[in-house]
């Protein structure tokens, strides 16, 4: 979704004023003359015409930056758009979410727009450019609602015994965690498999939050736990998540600093 074009029709829809300075001059002549209604006209105009061309200056900004792979900055600079003008915002996000094939999150940032395109038009747009954004929020809504329904779970269309055989017996654990983190539906099937996780022994190095992320999702189902680590701010922020932690079903625990020995600890 994220093309010249759909830049193009963007453009075309804004007027791009260029910010006279002797706005701000006849606002503050007329405020110290008090003169307030004027001065709260023109102090409006150059509001107005500075919200327009920071508003067209991030679209263009946020679409670059997706097209040059940098989508935190882009989707920050998205959000940041929406707080100026919703329905703009909204569409640049779902815009960026396309780019990288989230067509479930794309699909909801329209779906956003579209509501509060439907409750409040932006106060900043005029009407001709509201519908524009209509138009173009309803094709990405549409066109990623083909994309999520054209999809095909592999995972799930996988029998369980041949799952569980190929997670057993060829992921490692940070394989499985990817497994968590991949979608809600994902994480759910991974999660309801006790045996994937009872037995956690991990060889290689493992980070505080690695283990925080574990009693998030899994921590029910963990009943030996032997880890490795290489940092001491490590060995220390795990071992107290686990003191103040969920694990209520473990049962053996070892934490082990690499390079300092002696800094174990188990039970």
């Amino acid at each position: 979704m994220m093309n010249v074009q759909t830049l193009v029709n963007h453009w075309n829809a804004y007027k791009v004023n260029s910010f006279d300075v002797s706005t701000i001059h006849r606002a503050w002549h007329a405020y110290k003359n008090n003169n307030f209604q004027e001065s709260i006209h023109c102090a409006t105009i150059g509001v107005n015409d500075q919200i327009d061309n920071l508003a067209v200056s991030l679209y263009i900004r946020a679409s670059a930056q997706g097209m040059a792979g940098d989508y935190d900055s882009a989707i920050m600079d998205a959000k940041l758009m929406i707080k100026l003008m919703p329905s703009a915002g909204h569409l640049l996000l779902g815009n960026l979410y396309s780019l990288q094939c989230h067509y479930t999150k794309a699909m909801k940032a329209y779906q956003r727009g579209l509501s509060q395109y439907l409750t409040a038009s932006d106060e900043h747009c005029h009407q001709d450019q509201e519908d524009v954004y209509k138009v173009l929020l309803e094709q990405g809504y549409k066109y990623t609602q083909t994309k999520v329904n054209q999809r095909m779970d592999i995972i799930r269309m996988m029998p369980i015994e041949i799952l569980d055989h190929i997670v057993m017996d060829y992921l490692t654990l940070m394989d499985r965690m990817t497994l968590l983190q991949v979608c809600k539906s994902w994480r759910n099937l991974a999660s309801s498999f006790p045996r994937w996780w009872s037995f956690i022994n991990n060889d290689t190095d493992i980070i505080a939050e690695d283990v925080f992320f574990l009693g998030c999702h899994v921590d029910d189902h963990i009943l030996n736990m032997n880890i490795n680590v290489t940092r001491y701010d490590n060995f220390n922020k795990i071992f107290t998540q686990m003191k103040h932690g969920k694990y209520h079903a473990l049962k053996r625990l070892g934490i082990k600093c690499k390079y300092h020995n002696n800094l174990r600890f188990s039970f």
